[in-house]
C-alpha cells in the first residue's frame, strides 16, 4: 500500500454506492445526475420528502463528493458504482490501493 494515494478526479456517492465520476467536481455531479435520470430516480430536497412523492427517490443531501484515485475511477466506469472502495488520506481508492 502506498502511504499517499493521488487524487485523479472525483466521485459522488451516498453511503457506499458511487453514482457519479468525473475529472472535476462539476463533471462528477453532472454524471451523478445523469445516472439518476437514466434510472428514473428523483433527487429530492430534504423538505420535499413527503407521502405525496411516490416512486424511486433519494435525498440530494445524501450525496457526497470525494476525491478519488485513477484506479477507482476506472473501476467505476468499467464495472459500475456498486464496488468496494476505501478512503486513504482523504482519497477514495480501490481495495488494492488500500492494501486490503
Amino acid at each position: 500500500m502506498s502511504d499517499t494515494i493521488q487524487a485523479a478526479g472525483f466521485i459522488v456517492h451516498d453511503n457506499e454506492l458511487i453514482h457519479g465520476v468525473g475529472a472535476t467536481a462539476d463533471e462528477a455531479w453532472a454524471d451523478m445526475k445523469q445516472t439518476m435520470d437514466a434510472a428514473n430516480i428523483s433527487l429530492l430536497e430534504d423538505d420535499a420528502d413527503s407521502e405525496a412523492e411516490l416512486g424511486s427517490w433519494t435525498l440530494a443531501s445524501d450525496m457526497k463528493l470525494r476525491a478519488a484515485s485513477a484506479d477507482l475511477l476506472r473501476d467505476v466506469v468499467d464495472r459500475g458504482g456498486n464496488c468496494g472502495w476505501y478512503v486513504v488520506g482523504g482519497v477514495a481508492c480501490t481495495r488494492d490501493e488500500a492494501g486490503e
